[in-house]
């Protein structure tokens, strides 16, 4: 789902109940921690389809440990990136297991969460009450590449008061963070002091184009209401040139996030003619086409470090991804604990400096304000 909106009623619904759960399953004196030891471990799936809650992607491992949590970790089979879903669990009986995973969608409320079990050696089969049946096999070690990461650090740099515009990212422009926000008249462009974390002095859009993308040295891209045409843009809102992928590239994409690297332009979103998620290397200055790339996983926001690419992959419980160059495949990704769909729309990410910044769009508490973080791999 695109830029989703604010938290909904059922969705609020369920999160307290979620947590409620949570906080009962996983109590200090360790009374409804599960006391079968052979369910804790790592299971591959073998048949079935229990938990299919990403379509097109593949079930790697489910993780039961022995504090009733647990992780249930699927991978997009072409781009490599990962969803980790985090559950909780607690045995109801003998034969019956409570397993919630986190799903991020009100309609998860009503799915099968009461499951009996029977443990056999070094298999398991688990069946829910409508009669759906699914295998796992014990294995020693999570597969390789299913973990997924946890950064070394992550440090609030900014709580502003401002409501990110849906489609703006997150730049760098060598001095500020820039995001797009709402505003009355006209929406802003609202610039950030990254080692303070405070919102400078903003600047009013006439031209009603806010959603801020990428910076390619001195001047700014931006997403437009015309989905498929990117602006480029001075400061002072003074529209250089815009780039139309239909006319200019012959190849008409929907832009969803923009990022410069090393002089090329690149694009992400969906193609009008395949209707597949890619990835488009442009040369913003001759306006042609220099490569283009299917990328299956859907991206809110792209920037370039230098070495890498970094991306938030859109609806998915470990939203940021590093993107190698040269295969365009993912190969980490990362979640950032305490802060999730439930509560945060992920919106930018931007490299500045060595460092990596993640803007989101807070949901709860004061709706009408953003996080900026500092995360190091």
């Amino acid at each position: 789902m695109k830029h989703p909106g604010k938290l909904t009623a059922g969705r609020l619904v369920f999160v307290v109940l979620l947590f409620g759960m949570l906080s009962g399953a996983c109590s200090g004196d360790g009374s409804n921690a599960p006391r079968d030891q052979a369910l804790v471990g790592n299971w591959q799936p073998g048949e079935g389809d229990l938990f299919a809650y990403f379509p097109g992607v593949e079930f790697l491992v489910l993780q039961f440990r022995d504090d009733s949590s647990g992780v249930a970790v699927f991978q997009e089979p072409e781009s490599k990136a990962l969803a980790c879903a985090d559950l909780i669990y607690t045995r109801l009986s003998e034969q019956t297991l409570f397993i919630d995973v986190e799903t991020f969608n009100e309609a998860s409320a009503f799915l099968p969460k009461s499951f009996t079990y029977v443990v056999d050696d070094d298999a398991l089969t688990l069946r829910d009450n409508v009669g759906r049946s699914q295998t796992f096999a014990k294995q020693d070690e999570m597969p390789a590449g299913a973990p997924c990461e946890s950064f070394s650090e992550v440090v609030v740099v900014g709580e502003i008061e401002a409501d990110p515009v849906s489609g703006t990212g997150l730049v760098w422009d060598g001095f500020s963070l820039w995001f797009g926000a709402r505003a009355d008249p006209h929406d802003q462009l609202l610039p950030v002091d990254p080692a303070t974390g405070e919102a400078e002095a903003p600047m009013d859009l006439p031209s009603g184009t806010s959603a801020v993308q990428a910076h390619d040295g001195l001047r700014l891209w931006f997403g437009t209401a015309v989905g498929y045409i990117a602006s480029r843009r001075t400061f002072d809102d003074t529209e250089l040139g815009t780039l139309d992928t239909d006319l200019d590239l012959g190849h008409k994409l929907f832009i969803d996030a923009m990022a410069m690297a090393d002089g090329d332009l690149w694009l992400s979103g969906e193609s009008d003619v395949s209707g597949l998620n890619e990835l488009l290397q442009v040369d913003p200055n001759a306006k042609t086409l220099v490569n283009q790339y299917v990328f299956s996983a859907e991206l809110d926001a792209l920037t370039w470090d230098g070495a890498y690419f970094w991306g938030l992959v859109d609806g998915s419980p470990s939203p940021l991804v590093q993107i190698d160059p040269g295969t365009l495949q993912v190969v980490n990704t990362y979640e950032l604990p305490g802060y999730d769909i439930f509560f945060n729309r992920y919106v930018g990410i931007a490299a500045a400096d060595g460092d990596l910044y993640v803007l989101l769009e807070n949901w709860t508490g004061d709706p009408d304000s953003a996080t900026i973080l500092r995360v190091t791999p």
